[in-house]
């Protein structure tokens, strides 16, 4: 297995990097440069006299600064010959390789004069390290072929010692990186005689590529990217005549896994970019055959791999013999193969220079640009980290955090950085170049802005092309044609082998000038030289224009026959020959890409295609059939197979047929109803495909009988979207004539609508899933409704024999069974179902109490949570940037000497306190969350983001935490019955002293452990961090949570004056969610706002009339588990008097109950109680005082009631003649009231609001 020495190497570069920060650098021309001064810095150094060709440190700092001072364009003179006369310079080489005084980064810019003579200058003879040599062997043979010089292209790649002999196995689904830890068949199965299961890209084997891949160092998948990214096998049977100790390098640009002889020997989760020999492991070849097996999960980009079998030098072994030809091979265990993790010589080459030279900003410099070469981001960032922390301001610093950070993938940071760059340091030429991208801001610029903007571009760097290119802006907005024809003719002289530049000026010949032979020309003459497709697409759209098709299908053909293993040539081929209607033609190219790879969905189209038009549909349909087999996504493609096999359309077959006669018939029969509408007719009719395409058919009939359904119904809208059809939209009248309706998308106004009319809606949708459950079915239909429905179906055609559950919930509803060719048709129908009673304040929502048809064909929940599993654990990424975070919330060195409940509440208020919750349901990308680091860097996230980074946190805290996914209470307790991905929400469970926790986190303002009433009877399913084959995960609903109940305590005292003004103070006391409203009022910044609120409050639970005094004695502190408030209050005008007497009603400040919960005499419904409820306790006290002459008339009885868990008391206690307390207790139960405990219920509350209706008299 993998041995991580990584934390090692880490520990050892903090130190290295951390323990000189007292130390004073005594290159003062690092410092400038480090602080923005780069002119001074370069002075600085040139006159140190230091002659910088007796050092390579100071003939490479040179060219640094010249870099940072805008000299981009190329070395100095005879840099690269006064280079290799050091010893160990093939290190600093291959450091610093993509720099702009060695060879670029020419994978964006490309080759060019400048970089090409640099690589081919540089001699082969004088590298030792062959890992550079290899690398350099590469880069040459690469600028051969990027000249077209294919037979020295050729010649040099053999010279690289590297594994050819491959079989391939792909692509497997990796949905959000889950592929990584999927253990797909290819890992335990090396024979090509049987299919894998590829989960939504079909079923594929083993198969050897195009003998020209066998030629090639690098193994790139390039035939599988139409599938786009995924997991990609590759295996090699190794032949060996004795037992070797040997050493395993590997470059690659995936997340991957080896495996030798069936033992795993090394993994590495991060998918980026590598160089060759990126990663090295010592091993053992058994005597005999050995597979060697590669496995790519790729998530980002074009996968690739190299792999050599070196002696522990890097250098050829002897004896050994590859084939990509199954044999068997030897089975072993890891004890015998003793996998034995080694480092980067040239890494280490720079590590031990740092060592020597702590302070020297060179040495991190080559070595943070040899990380990058292998985008080793979390060790650059130790380096990188450190240095921002000393120069904040640094435009160096920041650039190359700019690269780390692509590499990790967080392009927000990019963009904070660039900004930053921009601002703070406007005229360095990084800045000013950046600018020259961004055409809006040049577009916004007035010409004036623009010369001075120009000006400083031109004088920043010396690079001619950037200055003709902002010339030619400046033409283009003087709107200039002779200087810009001019600037043109300069540009293309001094960019005439700059590929990525004229692809973008040569059509502008045409264009601007209308000088199409010139915008040819120049195409020919760069293609005479230079092999590029993006330039030969552009010649080609010019030789359409005339009609050169056999000089477009030449270029084509030479360039399939310079590169016939790649299908990306083969298809442009193809796509032409197509176009020009030449289908015989094509077929050998089809064939020819069939057999580069086997599983190309798209050659089989094209070769369906092809037999078409010569046709021979029969077996068209075949090579469609296979297509749609791969990528089911292809509707278009569904539709030609049935149009050629003139399938039947189930859709039709199993909708009623004549709707007009149907409606004549059926309607103005039942004109009676609570909401104005009849439904004549709901009709639903799903075509399940094998492929797992879907088809569905739906028709709506609704007779309108009142004004109130004519309200209801004049604005339609479906809200459809992807793909779908409307068929009908219209109004049947009264005399049969048709009024279509006004449309827009799927929504309809249906102008002069009448009593009597009848609305026709009848529309079709297709789709195709996608990820895990591609074929799967899910749906859920109502078919009681609001409204008489004459008819409702609901039909499911489903290829034979699939399996599905459905269950039908609060009823029954009709089902019959019928065999239909190659289907089942499985229909539900409801005839003449009756309106169901009007609606009701607190009802539930419609899935618990009308019909309900549901259907899923995932077996079992357990599949959803190990779904979801796989899909966030690639997200839990602990990096450096979370590790600091956590270190500040946990800056003790034994963080498990805390209790679990301490350690959780950290994390809690952690997140509470600096996060910002974003309202858009599921934000980032459907179920997906962010890598905790994005919502550390952007303070924003929705549920599952901060889930995840809680999780993450607790997990490194060592507490045991999984992700919940949630349907929250307010959608009723039925909604959720059958394996599906229909959640709204995630949470978190954490075990805290042996008992379940669960954790709301997007209510910034709640105490921890809180319940608020959403996740009360929520439906819910955990979420395993790994999965766990052989165990179970069920749907459940969180009925009794652990937590800190909603309770609002008041003391209240009361003081009437002489005046009969009524002085109130009331003291609070708010705990659990019930308190988050209140912590958000009482911590705003402005304390009118404040006084407002809280009085708005008392209002509507007191009464209109209070005056504000003043709130005191706030203790509203976020950690607290409960907040309280003094308020004071007065009141006129509450007294009534009769004689001597004075009558005032006390002024309840909580209310358990009101007359709205019982303001009908019976309910049809239940009582949805927590829909009205959302307290678990009340605690009132009043300590009423009278004016001392004064005593109170009669105090009454205490009163006690109580139903099912709800009570209710108040309690009287006579202090003094004046003085008089009331207690008012009140218990609630959140659960439901049935229709049939209605009653009881609601006399039950008559007698609490008759017993809290308190009058007070005094005399």
């Amino acid at each position: 297995m993998k041995i991580n020495n990584f934390s090692a190497r880490i520990i050892f570069l903090f130190f290295t990097v951390f323990g000189i920060s007292a130390q004073n650098n005594s290159d003062n021309y690092w410092n400038s440069m480090l602080e923005n001064n780069n002119k001074e810095a370069y002075n600085t150094f040139i006159n140190s006299d230091k002659d910088i060709e007796k050092s390579i440190e100071l003939l490479i700092t040179n060219e640094i600064l010249r870099n940072e001072n805008g000299l981009i364009n190329g070395s100095s003179y005879g840099f690269l010959a006064k280079l290799m006369k050091f010893e160990d310079f093939e290190y600093y080489m291959y450091a610093l390789w993509n720099d702009p005084f060695l060879f670029d980064n020419y994978l964006k810019n490309g080759f060019y004069e400048k970089n090409i003579k640099a690589v081919r200058d540089l001699e082969v003879s004088k590298i030792e390290n062959k890992t550079i040599l290899f690398s350099l062997l590469y880069l040459k043979a690469v600028v051969e072929r990027d000249s077209k010089n294919l037979v020295k292209y050729n010649e040099t790649i053999k010279e690289i010692d590297a594994i050819k002999e491959w079989q391939y196995c792909g692509v497997f689904e990796n949905l959000n990186k889950s592929g990584y830890d999927t253990s797909y068949e290819p890992e335990v199965y090396a024979k090509n005689d049987k299919l894998f299961d590829a989960n939504s890209n079909g079923t594929i084997n083993w198969y050897t590529p195009n003998k020209e891949f066998q030629k090639e160092p690098y193994q790139f998948f390039t035939n599988h990217a139409e599938y786009g990214y995924g997991v990609n096998y590759a295996q090699t049977f190794i032949n060996v005549d004795k037992d070797k100790r040997v050493q395993l390098r590997l470059g690659n640009s995936s997340a991957f896994k080896v495996w030798l002889n069936d033992v795993l020997i090394y993994e590495n989760d991060k998918d980026v970019d590598t160089d060759m020999d990126a990663y090295a492991v010592n091993i053992n070849l058994l005597k005999g055959t050995n597979r060697l097996l590669i496995k790519n999960a790729e998530n980002n980009g074009m996968s690739y791999f190299i792999a050599r079998l070196t002696d522990f030098d890097g250098n050829k072994i002897e004896g050994v013999t590859y084939t990509n030809q199954y044999s068997a091979y030897n089975k072993t265990t890891i004890s015998a193969v003793n996998p034995e993790i080694k480092s980067n010589s040239i890494e280490n080459f720079f590590i031990e220079k740092l060592n020597a030279n702590p302070t020297s900003f060179f040495y991190k410099y080559c070595l943070i640009k040899t990380y990058f070469r292998n985008q080793k981001y979390e060790e650059a960032n130790v380096i990188l980290n450190a240095l921002i922390k000393t120069h904040t301001k640094s435009s160096l610093l920041r650039l190359l955090k700019t690269y780390t950070n692509s590499f990790e993938g967080d392009y927000n940071a990019i963009d904070e950085l660039n900004k930053n760059i921009f601002l703070e340091d406007p005229d360095y030429y990084y800045s000013l170049v950046k600018k020259a991208s961004d055409s809006k801001e040049l577009e916004r610029m007035s010409i004036a802005e623009l010369e001075i903007y120009l000006d400083k571009l031109t004088n920043a760097t010396d690079s001619p092309i950037l200055k003709y290119v902002a010339q030619f802006v400046l033409d283009i907005r003087n709107e200039d044609l002779k200087a810009l024809k001019a600037t043109m003719n300069n540009l293309s002289a001094i960019a005439s082998d700059r590929i990525f530049i004229l692809q973008k000026f040569i059509p502008l010949y045409d264009n601007i000038f209308q000088d199409q032979e010139r915008s040819i020309s120049e195409y020919e003459k760069i293609l005479e030289k230079r092999s590029s497709p993006s330039l030969l697409n552009g010649l080609v759209r010019f030789y359409d224009k005339l009609d050169r098709k056999e000089d477009v299908i030449k270029l084509y053909k030479e360039y399939v026959k310079d590169f016939p293993a790649e299908n990306e040539f083969l298809f442009t081929l193809i796509e032409k020959l197509h176009q020009y209607e030449k289908y015989e033609e094509s077929i050998p190219y089809i064939k020819q890409a069939l057999e580069n790879y086997p599983y190309s969905f798209k050659a089989m189209e094209y070769m369906g295609n092809a037999l078409v038009q010569l046709n021979q549909k029969e077996k068209a349909v075949v090579f469609y059939q296979k297509s749609l087999f791969y990528n089911n996504a292809n509707n278009q493609l569904l539709k030609k197979i049935e149009t050629i096999k003139r399938a039947p359309n189930f859709l039709e077959k199993y909708t009623e047929n004549d709707i007009y006669s149907y409606v004549e018939k059926e309607r103005n029969k039942n004109l009676k109803n609570n909401y104005g509408t009849n439904i004549l007719l709901d009709s639903k009719v799903y075509q399940i495909y094998e492929t797992g395409a879907l088809k569905a058919k739906s028709v709506y009939l609704y007779e309108i009988t009142s004004k109130n359904g004519i309200e209801n119904y004049k604005e339609y809208d479906l809200g459809l979207s992807g793909n779908y059809s409307i068929l009908k939209s219209e109004i049947i009248k009264k005399d049969k004539s048709i009024i279509p309706a006004e449309k827009t998308g799927s929504s309809f106004v249906f102008n002069g609508l009448e009593i009597g009319d009848v609305i026709y809606v009848d529309y079709e949708t297709t789709s195709t899933g996608s990820g895990r459950f591609f074929k799967d079915f899910v749906d859920s239909y109502q078919f009681d409704s609001e409204s008489f429905c004459l008819k409702t179906s609901y039909t499911l055609i489903t290829p034979k024999n699939l399996d599905f559950n459905y269950k039908v919930t609060n009823g029954t509803v009709a089902y019959t069974k019928q065999a239909e060719d190659k289907y089942d048709v499985h229909q539900w129908q409801l005839i003449s179902a009756p309106e169901l009673p009007k609606g009701e304040d607190y009802m539930p929502i419609s899935t618990d109490y009308a019909r309900y048809l549901h259907i899923s064909t995932i077996k079992s929940w357990s599949e959803i949570a190990n779904w979801y599993s796989d899909l966030v654990r690639s997200q839990s990424v602990f990096n450096a940037e979370v590790e600091q975070k956590y270190k500040e919330i946990f800056p003790e060195k034994d963080v498990l000497s805390l209790s679990e409940e301490e350690r959780a509440k950290r994390i809690y208020y952690y997140i509470m306190n600096n996060f910002t919750y974003s309202f858009v349901d599921f934000k980032q990308s459907g179920f997906i969350p962010q890598k905790p680091a994005k919502t550390i860097s952007s303070k924003l996230g929705d549920c599952k983001d901060f889930s995840t980074l809680f999780a993450t946190f607790a997990r490194r805290a060592g507490l045991d935490v999984n992700l919940v996914l949630v349907l929250t209470s307010d959608y009723g307790k039925k909604t959720l019955l059958l394996p599906s991905q229909n959640f709204n929400h995630c949470i978190v469970k954490v075990k805290l002293n042996g008992k379940d926790q669960f954790l709301e986190l997007t209510d910034k303002n709640m105490p921890f452990k809180s319940i608020p009433n959403s996740l009360l009877n929520a439906t819910v399913l955990e979420i395993p961090y790994k999965v766990e084959k052989n165990k179970e995960y069920n749907l459940f609903h969180l009925t009794n949570m652990d937590g800190i109940p909603s309770n609002l305590i008041s003391e209240v005292f009361i003081k009437v004056d002489e005046n009969k003004t009524q002085n109130i103070t009331i003291n609070s006391k708010i705990t659990g969610s019930l308190a988050s409203i209140y912590f958000d009022i009482l911590n705003q910044d402005n304390f009118e706002l404040v006084k407002e609120d809280i009085l708005q409050d008392f209002n509507q639970r007191i009464g209109e009339g209070l005056v504000l005094d003043t709130i005191q004695n706030i203790s509203a502190q976020k950690g607290a588990e409960f907040l309280t408030y003094t308020t004071k209050v007065y009141l006129d005008d509450k007294m009534n008097e009769m004689g001597s007497m004075t009558f005032f009603k006390l002024p309840i400040v909580s209310h358990s109950y009101n007359a709205g919960i019982i303001s009908l005499e019976e309910r049809k419904y239940p009582i949805d109680y927590q829909s009205y409820e959302n307290s678990n306790f009340y605690n009132s006290v009043y300590n009423l005082e009278i004016p001392k002459a004064k005593k109170f008339i009669e105090i009454p009885e205490d009163e006690k009631f109580t139903y099912k868990k709800h009570s209710f008391e108040v309690m009287y206690k006579a202090i003094s003649e004046n003085q008089l307390q009331i207690t008012i207790v009140a218990a609630t139960d959140l659960s439901d009231i049935s229709d049939k405990e209605y009653v009881d219920f609601k006399s039950y509350v008559e007698k609490v609001l008759k017993s809290k209706d308190i009058l007070i008299g005094y005399k």
